[in-house]
């Protein structure tokens, strides 16, 4: 098996062969990649600004910056799988990608403000905050469940006013 980790200092996603033991690295462009996901034998991964993937094939010394595909998502999180598919969070909201082939965004499900942490499933549903103190649940189609104002002033806890709220769905395909 393999293990595989990103280190933002040096640029690097690093793959440690758990069998011989050895370390391959892939040096990217940007300073920044967020912890990577495997899928389908792919490996995904984002450096804040696009979404990567490299087959197991791809990961060898020389590869460099080439990869399978990639697809832009700026402010992109750290990617979580459910489902074959990959939800990333931006600086718009929550994409969902479709992450065979070359890669497409299936749809964009826009919030308040940057979703800045990678999102989470639960209940059938993708779970993801903003960065003005709301939480969304998102069906896995794009639509809205819920969102809740979970960043309420806890010095006037009476004032609940829009704490809860059902939003209209601002999915786009």
């Amino acid at each position: 098996g393999y293990l595989y980790f990103s280190s933002s200092s040096s640029n690097c996603i690093f793959q440690i062969n758990l069998n011989t033991p050895k370390v391959t690295a892939v040096k990217f462009m940007y300073s920044y990649s967020h912890a990577p996901v495997s899928i389908g034998g792919s490996l995904l991964f984002s450096d804040g600004v696009y979404v990567y993937r490299l087959t197991a094939s791809q990961f060898t010394e020389d590869v460099g910056t080439q990869v399978a595909a990639s697809i832009l998502a700026t402010g992109a999180s750290t990617p979580f799988t459910y489902g074959g598919n990959l939800y990333v969070g931006t600086t718009e909201g929550l994409a969902c990608i479709n992450p065979n082939g070359q890669m497409s965004i299936t749809w964009t499900f826009l919030t308040r403000s940057r979703v800045v942490r990678a999102p989470v499933q639960i209940g059938g549903n993708i779970l993801v905050g903003d960065s003005k103190g709301y939480v969304y649940a998102v069906q896995t189609n794009g639509l809205i469940a819920w969102s809740l104002l979970a960043g309420f002033n806890p010095k006037n806890p009476d004032d609940t006013n829009n704490v809860l709220s059902t939003l209209a769905s601002t999915a786009t395909n």
